[in-house]
């Protein structure tokens, strides 16, 4: 019946209605808002740190609470307060696009260059209910909207590891015609260690010869747009991104090439009525294509290629001062895998499966409304709700010839580990917020929120079927299971924000439990009498917590200098379970604590910055995906430049100045993909960035 409802909901919303919140940020440039509360954020172009950054997620990386994945050069992943994956929503103008390789290489923040955006919106914790399944959070990035006039952007990156990124953009707006148009090209070596060693040297003989390069990528963008009056907005973007031969020495295999498409289009009405304020429709397509190989490495060849599609839509509006959405997408996920000829299975010589991802669909309508309001003159409270049904189908012929090509008792690996077989599953469910605002006096605000967001095991986790066999009857299982219920997370935040001319503070604590939370874990079975035999990963539900503190200051000591310090803690633990081979207490994937103190010069001419990144030891690891202990470290960067009047500007800047070796966290155990040896980070790194804006 649910289903029925929300059906006829979005048949409705094709009729022009509206498009969800988050394109109200394309009406206008992006505005970025201190606002005094940590439940939102808004880092505009100039905020994100782009001075050595080769991704969004380096981007983001020294933002509160934000950490960064590495598996390589490129294609970071994000981590907001501990989460990551699907756990946390990344959305490009609202639309969703997902990676189709199942190692994530191609991770969705991977799919826009730097250059194309204008902003990010983060929401921190589970407080986004326009969206389905931002269990951990949110981030949203605006691309380019023009300024009245003509303007063009020509900028060019460098390091000293061979990284070059030309950039160009372009756009006109009339005030009823707008377009942009932009191009990013970047390309780069692997980079050295403190020691001088390449990444990929890093292992002797991983790779048949010393790449010279580590990616090639092509990004395109082009946005037309009407803007018939002042209060109607009428939009149409494509970007297109082309990368080729991208290295990952952390996995066992590289990219030969990503192709992703993104196309969006958006109506939005604002001003319409006293009771109905405002209309948004928006519709998207986006796609992935993704072949990966080990063709560079020293090992017999295999080849996994890979797609996904998502569409979707998505309509709101702002009815006597509640707003009111609902929202459609449906992805479909392929991934099929070649392995060398007459591999030797428990029951003959053949390939194994190759279906690694069967074909599968997901399929949520969703809807929702929030509001808020004074209550006792000062205190600001906010609602929201949100109810989802969610179809995840596989397809049944593919299940079915991977299920033949092993069986135990008779029984498919599935049906052996699980006690059942892949079939269509269906989740209805809600999620909501409350949260609190309080100003104490004009300076300083206190405020609190719960929120309570479930998502929906994703396809890799129900149903991935990876089976890569040795000569001696040994091997390694990624089976996914198809019993896993959606995550909940219920999450209580309570922070404290002081705004002052000199000085500011915003202060964020957070407890969450997490029913249901999806983990991944990895045991060895080799006895005689047991089957499979060897290196086995499979999917669970255990119960999780999660607590963290998030501290951003910062001090004015003069008109031109001032002193910042970020601080991020999380804390990740989960209930055993020997059945279900959990015997670590502590959650894979968890960042350390984390300071970044920066002193700064700026008198909008010449500027500059010294900071320094400590890392404390994390020896809180999963020993189930065997995580190492990592040392603490710290390392020093600076960098500075000039503006000049013409609309020129130059950094130039060194990363890792006193040259440290040092690791980042444990970040990709948790994939079976991994090669199982920790990588050392870039050492010292000189580099340039040069703009040119009229």
């Amino acid at each position: 019946m649910v289903r029925k409802v929300l059906l006829s909901l979005c048949v409705l919303s094709s009729a022009g209605l509206a498009n969800d919140l988050s394109s109200v940020f394309i009406l206008k440039p992006l505005k970025i808002f201190g606002l005094p509360k940590s439940f939102e954020a808004f880092k505009s172009k100039k905020n994100l740190s782009r001075n050595n950054s080769l991704d969004l997620a380096q981007a983001l990386n020294k933002e509160v609470g934000i950490f960064n994945y590495s598996k390589g050069v490129i294609a970071n992943d994000i981590v907001l307060n501990g989460l990551n994956r699907d756990n946390i929503n990344l959305l490009i103008d609202g639309a969703r696009i997902y990676g189709a390789c199942p190692s994530r290489m191609d991770v969705p923040a991977f799919h826009i260059p730097l250059n194309f955006i204008q902003g990010v919106k983060i929401v921190y914790g589970p407080y986004d209910i326009t969206h389905q399944g931002s269990m951990g959070g949110l981030i949203d990035v605006k691309t380019i909207y023009p300024k009245l006039g003509f303007h063009s952007n020509l900028s060019f990156n460098a390091n000293s590891y061979g990284f070059l990124n030309p950039n160009v953009e372009a756009s006109y707006n009339n005030g009823k015609f707008y377009f942009v148009a932009g191009y990013s090209f970047k390309t780069a070596e692997p980079y050295k260690d403190a020691h001088g060693v390449k990444i990929t040297n890093y292992i002797p003989n991983e790779y048949k010869s010393t790449p010279t390069h580590d990616f090639n990528i092509n990004s395109y963008m082009a946005k037309f747009g009407f803007t018939p009056t002042t209060d109607t907005d009428i939009g149409l973007s494509y970007i297109k991104q082309s990368a080729n031969n991208v290295l990952y020495p952390f996995l066992s295999m590289d990219a030969i090439y990503d192709r992703s498409n993104i196309v969006n289009f958006h109506i939005d009405k604002d001003n319409i009525s006293e009771d109905l304020k405002n209309i948004r429709f928006k519709t998207y397509y986006t796609d992935v294509y993704h072949l990966m190989t080990n063709q560079f490495r020293q090992k017999k060849y295999m080849a996994t290629y890979a797609r996904t599609k998502t569409y979707g839509s998505s309509i709101s509006a702002d009815i006597l001062n509640i707003n009111f959405g609902i929202d459609f997408y449906r992805r479909n996920w392929y991934v099929v895998n070649q392995t060398p000829n007459s591999m030797q299975t428990p029951n003959r010589m053949t390939p194994p499966p190759p279906y690694i991802i069967p074909d599968v669909f997901i399929t949520n309508l969703g809807a929702f409304a929030k509001k808020s309001f004074l209550v006792f003159k000062n205190l600001k409270l906010s609602l929201g709700l949100r109810i989802d049904n969610t179809k995840s189908s596989p397809d049944g012929s593919l299940i079915a010839k991977n299920s033949s090509y092993i069986t135990i008792n008779h029984k498919s690996l599935y049906e052996s580990l699980y006690g059942v077989n892949p079939s269509d599953k269906t989740d209805t469910y809600l999620s909501g917020y409350i949260k609190l605002e309080k100003p104490l006096n004009e300076n300083n605000t206190f405020y609190a929120g719960f929120g309570h967001t479930v998502r929906v095991p994703d396809p890799e986790e129900r149903y991935i079927y990876l089976i890569n066999m040795m000569n001696n009857g040994m091997g390694k299982y990624w089976i996914g299971n198809p019993n896993l219920k959606p995550a909940k997370n219920n999450e209580v935040d309570v922070g404290f924000s002081s705004k002052y001319d000199k000085f500011s503070l915003n202060l964020d604590a957070y407890y969450r439990y997490i029913e249901d939370y999806i983990t991944i874990t990895q045991y060895k079975q080799d006895k005689q009498d047991t089957n499979p035999k060897g290196i086995i990963n499979e999917y669970w539900n255990t119960t999780a917590f999660m607590d963290g503190l998030n501290i951003d200051t910062s001090y004015r000591l003069t008109k031109t200098i001032s002193l910042d310090s970020k601080t991020s803690y999380v804390r990740g633990y989960q209930i055993t379970d020997k059945s279900k081979h959990i015997t670590s207490p502590n959650l894979p994937d968890i960042p350390p604590l984390r300071e970044i103190l920066s002193l700064r010069y700026d008198d909008k001419k010449y500027f500059g910055t010294i900071e320094t990144i400590l890392d404390s030891t994390q020896n809180k690891v999963n020993t189930d995906l065997k995580e190492q202990k990592i040392p603490g470290y710290g390392i020093i960067n600076v960098y500075g430049g000039l503006n000049l009047e013409n609309g020129a500007s130059i950094t130039l800047g060194i990363d890792n100045l006193l040259n440290q070796e040092y690791y980042s966290y444990n970040d990709y155990y948790s994939n079976p993909f991994n090669i199982g040896v920790k990588l050392p980070e870039p050492g010292r790194t000189f580099y340039i960035n040069v703009q040119y804006s009229f």
